[in-house]
């Protein structure tokens, strides 16, 4: 089995080009059984170019020395949309020619309402999260005015000096990438580019 995507029938079609006659079940229990290849579901992760992958890599050798007490003080943001009606099961076991049946369909909606959510996260624990209104996503202006109201008192309370965010288009705007040196906000981001911690406080 050259690909891991290969389905049953395609392995047996294969088979049976070569002249061997086996049966659907035969090649399941075999692939199975005596070669540990079971069917499951993939598991879902972010596309990752070489590129993005080199500079991962980067990262954590640049920082694999760093000890507790310094990422202790690194406050960790993200956003994510949250939407309704969203579609988690993908298989259904129904009999033959019923497959329009209401019992054995599953309802979409065409433009489900959405809502994008904001936080941040420390090893002292969870910001307050902010909600955009309903319907809009987050650009470099709006992301820079949710900063300006609640980074610098997030920061103080979880006693964090240092800022991470991730890599969506608003964080790499410029208007964010004034803001932050503005506000002497120091920044640890996937380049590898480190804020200089010389030195520690409360160590």
């Amino acid at each position: 089995m050259r690909s891991p995507l290969s389905s049953i029938n395609k392995n047996r079609a294969a088979l049976l080009e070569r002249g061997v006659t086996v049966g659907r079940m035969t090649v399941s229990r075999q692939l199975s059984r005596e070669f540990g290849l079971k069917s499951n579901k993939p598991a879902r992760k972010p596309r990752l170019t070489p590129a993005m992958k080199a500079k991962r890599l980067a990262f954590a050798k640049k920082h694999q020395d760093w000890t507790p007490a310094q990422w202790g003080q690194v406050m960790f943001s993200d956003e994510f949309t949250l939407q309704q009606f969203v579609v988690k099961k993908r298989h259904v076991r129904r009999p033959r020619e019923t497959r329009f049946n209401d019992k054995y369909t599953i309802s979409t909606m065409k433009h489900p309402p959405s809502q994008m959510i904001c936080g941040a996260i420390s090893e002292h624990g969870v910001t307050g999260i902010s909600f955009l209104p309903p319907g809009t996503t987050i650009n470099g202006p709006r992301y820079v005015e949710l900063l300006a109201e609640k980074l610098k008192i997030h920061m103080a309370v979880h006693n964090c000096i240092i800022f991470m965010q991730a890599g969506a288009p608003c964080h790499r705007s410029k208007v964010a990438k004034t803001f932050l040196p503005e506000n002497r906000i120091k920044v640890l981001d996937w380049t590898g580019n480190s804020p200089d911690l010389n030195p520690i406080q409360n160590l």
